[in-house]
């Protein structure tokens, strides 16, 4: 390559480097909590710094007192240090910003002065994108750590690897086994053997083999028989089942996780071009740790972030021989040559992948049951929770030792696949799998994300019934004095019916003694209460309360059932988030309080198939009792034709909605022809669950269909 390119590409490398540090530097400082685990380290920490015990369980009914693997407490009790002297937040950042500049000063070391600058630029760039990944507060950002240091020990120690080198290699191991994932180093320092291996076979040096080099790398595996529970690495990462990777998504296969932060996946075609240049470079133990981190990334999706870091010390290695190599391809004199373009399209794609996650970071405080926790602490009577997974670590770190748990994030150091199974299963709403739970502990709460399937389950197999309610979830508890009727609503709106109006007052009152004054769900209980022409007068434009999607739903169903549509379809309009059952009885109501153009527009959405699209993502799609109704609502709109707009949409909208419903027109005709009904069949066994009404009231209540 011409030496006057030279700058440019040293130039453009540099400030890719610059951005991307820029970057990561404000997500390690500013972002918030993105994953649940924090909570539940932070519990270890304060156990350990309040002299509780570390190695038994002391918050989940479980496997009360039951052996805990590894030595997470210790990352957890720095964490609840920091967090004593400043708020979570902030130790969060000083955590996460201690890990960056400990792994780039690792990285500092390996590069030299006659390293090629924009190749090291590049490997930087990759290190910082694996950071980007996953800087999450767990435990593998102890591994990032150790990874840096291993590579430093690595690159300084390879040609000359003696019995000095080998002891800072087992100091470091010593403390990988005991922390966390001690597979990544053997796989580290495994292609470090290989390469000593290589170049003292080539000088003959037998006796070195013989004497040194086997015995200790037998030692160094031996070492991992001291992992706190005698678990060896090695044997754990092989026997690790796969099943796992059927309930939680980091475990899953590389391929099918494609969608989240793919902005990282650029990095497998880096593979092949890491691994040749090592092999140019007769560095092929390099070869070996990026190959074997490119399958354990394939097997498993979490592993990009360690083959992203793996590649770019990698390349910072590869980077002090790339100048004083030897001609490796005919055409090319130098390896900087064809380099150049590799290491500023890796900087350019990992500045824009910093950059982009800066702008956008995801926040999981809010999906956290933060009010259900204030509340149970409030009353302060402690029990065993029956949760959602994701809950568990979050309850511990409030509400322990008072209440106890069911299961949290320390799977596989605590909970076995069973567990975790069953807990999934629960969440999804199997009955057989609630009731199974029930009959073998004893439990005072369930806890779990707001699901229409779940409530149904708890109220119809259960004596369980909503003690609090949330925007994000349910706390359910045999306790009197029960949201009954509220729960019904916000599950299933188009139960409502004008017997249930003394006992929603009933529940105003108990409600006004649980939330704070100026709650939503306060709101909500009240304009259930009112009558109709109340309600179109608190629903003005300019005085609309905040209400959650669920609660303007309840709402909106109760002025259909009133058959006061032109109130329903403004209700409707206020929906922050609407599904397709949404869109088609909006679209009716809209129908019934002769708004034809806006119901017909509705029904364009439907029928096109734009909404199925935007529903792909979390794959919903409409029912055929659902594709029933659009139909004979289309024919109910095409007998009025003449009292649409001559052209309130565009001829290609009334095509597309011709289209679509004429497809789902064929597919229902082999449906039975009976009237189509939306939930109402559920409204009588679920009142009468509720055992709140007397028998002779749930018998004069009629759920008749409400559309058509």
């Amino acid at each position: 390559m011409r030496a006057r390119f030279t700058p440019f590409i040293v130039l453009a490398t540099g400030v890719g480097f610059l951005i991307a540090l820029l970057a990561i530097v404000f997500i390690a400082i500013e972002a918030p909590i993105q994953s649940y685990d924090p909570y539940w380290i932070l519990s270890l920490g304060r156990d350990y710094l309040t002299g509780q015990s570390t190695r038994v369980d002391l918050h989940s009914f479980t496997f009360d007192s039951q052996p805990l693997a590894g030595n997470y407490h210790l990352l957890g009790a720095l964490l609840y240090f920091l967090t004593q002297q400043f708020d979570l937040l902030t130790a969060a950042g000083i955590v996460r910003l201690s890990t960056l500049v400990l792994l780039l000063l690792s990285a500092v070391t390996i590069i030299k002065r006659n390293s090629y600058l924009p190749l090291s630029f590049a490997g930087l760039c990759l290190i910082i994108l694996g950071l980007n990944y996953r800087l999450f507060l767990r435990p593998e950002i102890i591994d990032y750590v150790l990874v840096g240091f291993s590579f430093a020990t690595i690159a300084r120690y390879q040609k000359h690897y003696d019995w000095r080198a080998f002891s800072l290699v087992a100091i470091i191991m010593l403390a990988w086994i005991q922390l966390h994932a001690a597979i990544i180093g053997y796989v580290l320092f495994f292609g470090l053997y290989v390469q000593v291996f290589y170049l003292t076979l080539l000088q003959r040096r037998y006796r070195y083999i013989a004497l040194f080099l086997f015995p200790s790398g037998i030692a160094l595996l031996a070492l991992g028989i001291m992992s706190p529970d005698g678990n060896h690495p090695v044997m754990a990462a092989l026997a690790f089942s796969k099943q796992w990777s059927l309930l939680i998504a980091e475990h899953q296969p590389f391929q099918t996780r494609f969608d989240t932060f793919s902005q990282i996946y650029f990095v497998w075609p880096l593979v092949l071009f890491a691994c040749l240049l090592s092999v140019l470079n007769k560095e092929f133990g390099l070869a070996v740790m990026v190959g074997v981190m490119a399958f354990a990334s394939l097997e498993r999706v979490r592993m990009l972030a360690f083959l992203a870091i793996t590649l770019g010390f990698c390349l910072l290695i590869l980077s002090t021989k790339a100048q004083t190599s030897a001609k490796t391809l005919k055409t090319m004199r130098h390896q900087t040559a064809y380099l150049a373009p590799f290491t500023v399209l890796i900087t350019a794609l990992a500045a824009y992948a910093t950059v982009s996650k800066a702008m956008v970071t995801p926040r999981l405080e809010s999906s956290l049951p933060r009010e259900e926790t204030t509340y149970l602490a409030g009353v302060g009577s402690g029990g065993n929770i029956l949760n959602a997974m994701h809950y568990g670590g979050w309850l511990i770190y409030q509400l322990s030792p008072n209440y106890k748990v069911h299961i949290d994030g320390r799977t596989n150091i605590l909970y076995p696949l069973a567990l975790l199974a069953r807990s999934v299963s629960i969440a999804s709403g199997n009955a057989t799998a609630l009731k199974n739970e029930l009959e073998k502990y004893s439990v005072d709460y369930l806890l779990f994300d707001n699901s229409k399937r779940l409530y149904e389950t708890v109220t119809l197999t259960t004596h369980f019934a909503p003690e609090f309610i949330s925007a994000t979830s349910t706390l359910y508890s045999t306790a009197p004095q029960p949201l009954a009727v509220g729960a019904l609503l916000l599950n299933f709106p188009m139960c409502w019916h004008p017997r249930m109006r003394a006992q929603i007052r009933n529940e105003r009152q108990v409600a006004s003694n649980r939330y704070p004054s100026d709650h939503h769900f306060l709101t909500f209980l009240d304009l259930l209460d009112d009558d109709v022409l109340e309600l179109e007068s608190r629903l003005s434009d300019d005085a609309m309360p905040y209400l959650t999607n669920s609660e303007w739903r309840a709402i909106a169903y109760k002025a259909l059932v009133k058959q006061h549509y032109t109130l329903a379809a403004l209700v409707f309009r206020q929906l922050p988030q609407s599904v397709a059952l949404d869109i088609i009885t909006a679209a009716f109501a809209n129908y019934k309080a002769d708004n034809i153009a806006t119901a017909h527009d509705l029904l364009v959405l439907l029928g096109s198939g734009y909404w199925e699209q935007i529903l792909a993502s979390k794959k919903e799609r409409l029912t055929d009792s659902q594709k029933r109704l659009v139909v004979q609502l289309a024919d109910q709109l095409a007998a009025q034709a003449s009292n649409y707009p001559k052209d309130p949409i565009d001829v290609g909208g009334n095509a597309l909605v011709e289209r679509g419903i004429e497809q789902f027109r064929t597919e229902t005709q082999a449906m039975p022809n009976d009237s189509p009904f939306i939930y109402r069949k559920h409204c009588y066994a679920l009142v009468s669950a509720l055992n709140i009404f007397d028998a002779d009231v749930v018998a004069d209540m009629t759920f008749d269909n409400v559309m058509m």
